[in-house]
């Protein structure tokens, strides 16, 4: 048994061998040993999307490869896992999410945050979240924070009060807090991370890391480029005239 095995609790093996391995190692390419020699194997059996893996997708006769994020699912119809696969995505579309409209202060959040909510999906109350790894806006249920707020009262060492709480249970932030965070103490801000399902500490470079300042920046700069040539072309018409 390798170190990695000896982490899975009972239950999450049991998820693991219940699995369709044979199934999605000729549709996807992937094993389990190779999931679990990843570290991926608790993530995929909580339901979580994993970190990225090479996957080898195959359908319609084309056959691709390259890097995606897994999250393993059961049907409420017959109980049987499914295997949701993302892609890596060059950029960050969220204006809708399943065919509803994202509230423009929300894509502000998930542009700046990560995580937005709740909105109303199909007469459910949803939260949004952007997988890091893949750029892909995802949904979990409000009953993820739901259940946070009813077992937890600290996060990070800060002792939550209710006033706090109410906050969180709408979707806020508790800003400028003190937190205690890999032995040592910051200031930061709390939210419901919709990804990682759990109360968690804002990250202020979200942004950078899913290349959202960069984009903005670039697009900043065409429009600069654009407006200086106009400039320039307004300013050569003028002095045409002049010489005229």
């Amino acid at each position: 048994m390798t170190a990695e095995e000896r982490k899975l609790t009972s239950w999450e093996r049991s998820r693991l061998d219940a699995m369709p391995w044979a199934k999605w190692q000729e549709k996807f390419g992937i094993s389990e040993n190779e999931i679990i020699e990843k570290g991926l194997g608790k993530d995929l059996a909580q339901g979580r999307y994993t970190s990225l893996v090479r996957v080898f997708s195959s359908g319609d006769g084309v056959r691709q490869d390259g890097d995606a994020s897994l999250r393993a699912y059961q049907t409420t119809k017959d109980g049987e896992f499914q295997l949701e696969v993302q892609g890596v995505r060059e950029s960050l579309y969220i204006r809708n999410v399943f065919g509803k409209e994202i509230p423009e202060e929300m894509q502000k959040d998930l542009r700046e945050r990560g995580s937005a909510g709740p909105l109303d999906i199909n007469g459910r109350q949803q939260y949004l979240a952007v997988n890091p790894n893949t750029r892909a806006v995802v949904v979990c249920p409000a009953s993820s924070l739901e259940n946070e707020l009813s077992r937890r009262n600290e996060v990070f060492g800060h002792t939550l009060s209710d006033d706090e709480k109410a906050v969180l249970a709408k979707g806020g932030v508790v800003k400028d807090v003190e937190m205690l965070y890999n032995g040592k103490t910051n200031k930061g801000d709390i939210h419901f991370d919709a990804f990682r399902q759990c109360l968690w500490s804002v990250d202020k470079n979200f942004a950078e890391k899913i290349g959202m300042k960069k984009a903005e920046t670039n697009e900043q700069s065409q429009a600069q480029t654009a407006k200086n040539a106009q400039k320039q072309e307004e300013s050569n018409k003028k002095s045409k005239g002049v010489h005229m």
